[in-house]
């Protein structure tokens, strides 16, 4: 939480939100191209869908060509009536089986 606030003060990560929900955004600069990575996405799914299009016009005025966000597998059937699109899977490796740090 400490390294969330301290993106957000420094201006590296965004906080969108309304009364219901919030979406925390940073914009990423890859080497071809320029996207919005929604970093945290929380609330109400009605709330979250109210943020959306303000989200995304502030992206484009940054000149960010596309969004992403990694999310759980069972998001992916009402992320798909969205209009977002599955387009890689994200694999984990534990050495030993087990994690360093706790989520």
């Amino acid at each position: 939480m400490d390294d969330l606030i301290g993106a957000l003060k420094r201006g590296e990560m965004q906080a969108h939100h309304n009364d219901r929900a919030v979406i925390v955004t940073e914009i990423v600069q890859a080497p071809r191209r320029r996207f919005l990575n929604l970093f945290l996405v929380a609330g109400d799914m009605d709330a979250i869908d109210e943020l959306t299009p303000k989200v995304t016009e502030w992206a484009f005025e940054q000149g960010c060509e596309f969004a992403r966000a990694q999310v759980r597998l069972g998001f992916e059937k009402s992320l798909k009536e969205r209009g977002w699109m599955k387009t890689q899977l994200i694999m984990e490796y534990h050495p030993h089986g087990r994690r360093i740090t706790s989520t």
